[in-house]
């Protein structure tokens, strides 16, 4: 028989009726309970931080971790309603690698590592697909009962192929199950199509199938500034929230007061429209003055094809900058070459 054939052939006298719930029988959640981290990360909520390689993802996730194990500020921004004890596997990086991450973003709180809830999981390698492997670490979770856990990233902690819709819904169901079972907010970093790493991110930009997208209550997107390697910008969606603005994180290397320097993320005011824009305009500014230099030491003015050439910059631009200039009565042009106003054009 087939499995098509096998639904609808059960003897319903032989089994219970699923459960229900009347809606007014359900406790409502009050509105101080229904974050993990306010205006991030929903109390119990399951979703990813996605990006590119060398993006932050894992700084993010980490800085949440010890946000909620010590009840401080994410970022020293995003306050924290649900404190708790985290557990990380961090597949891609050496233990003694992540303490140096964690403590620096500990020491910018000004927090000792001893005193934080924040544990990571001492295994070669945890792969959530198969039952052993989910077994042990739901037992852990069973046992230790833990505010958030963090899987970083996905596609090491799960054999199937990214891509398949069937291997990620299996292990999906599964993290939601436990999800809902404990009382455990579960955290997955993942990436994105490299074409997105400069470029507002999606969830088209998910790499794999849909069903990550899907699953998540809540999916970070995170993705690089190109004015600046060391800004991120984040953007979050939310499945029973309103969306929140995008906003601004930067990673800093810093001293604690002892003078070690170490690395840490911290929020960064501003509006992530404007970030390009101000860069834009700052750049147009110096390519205006260097333009007007060129020209001022130019006896007889240079042709367009010169300038170009003489400011290494592209046409478009330099074409731009020269109507700018012309507008503004700095620049003139005489025939076929451009000249100063200080400048006597050639005869």
């Amino acid at each position: 028989m087939t499995a098509e054939a096998e639904l609808g052939s059960v003897d319903l006298d032989a089994v219970d009726p699923v459960r229900t719930l009347r809606l007014a029988d359900i406790p409502e959640v009050a509105p101080e309970q229904r974050w993990l981290v306010e205006g991030l990360w929903p109390s119990e909520g399951v979703g990813v931080v996605a990006a590119t390689a060398k993006v932050g993802k894992t700084w993010i996730a980490a800085d949440i971790g010890i946000s909620v194990a010590s009840a401080t500020p994410f970022a020293g921004h995003f306050p924290v309603q649900r404190a708790g004890r985290v557990i990380m596997f961090a597949s891609e990086d050496r233990n003694h690698e992540m303490k140096t991450r964690v403590l620096g973003l500990a020491r910018a709180r000004n927090l000792p590592l001893q005193d934080l809830a924040f544990e990571l999981v001492d295994e070669p390698m945890l792969t959530l697909n198969r039952p052993m492997d989910l077994g042990r670490l739901e037992r852990r979770i069973r046992d230790d009962r833990p505010a958030l856990v963090i899987l970083d990233p996905l596609r090491r902690v799960c054999s199937g192929h990214e891509s398949s819709s069937d291997a990620m819904s299996l292990v999906l169901t599964q993290f939601r199950r436990i999800q809902r079972q404990y009382s455990v907010a579960i955290l997955l970093t993942h990436h994105i199509t490299k074409q997105s790493e400069h470029d507002p991110v999606s969830g088209h930009s998910l790499r794999g199938s849909s069903d990550i997208h899907a699953w998540g209550d809540v999916n970070l997107f995170v993705w690089r500034s190109r004015d600046d390697e060391s800004i991120s910008i984040v953007r979050g969606e939310y499945r029973n929230s309103p969306p929140q603005p995008p906003f601004l994180l930067r990673r800093v290397l810093g001293a604690d007061p002892t003078g070690i320097r170490s690395t840490h993320i911290e929020y960064m005011p501003g509006d992530p429209a404007t970030l390009g824009a101000t860069a834009a305009n700052n750049e147009t500014a110096d390519l205006q003055e260097r333009l007007l230099a060129v020209l001022s030491e130019a006896q007889h003015g240079l042709g367009f094809n010169a300038l170009r050439i003489q400011l290494g910059v592209g046409a478009e631009k330099v074409s731009a900058v020269l109507k700018e200039l012309e507008q503004a009565g700095l620049v003139a042009k005489v025939g076929r070459v451009w000249t100063s106003r200080s400048v006597p054009p050639a005869p």
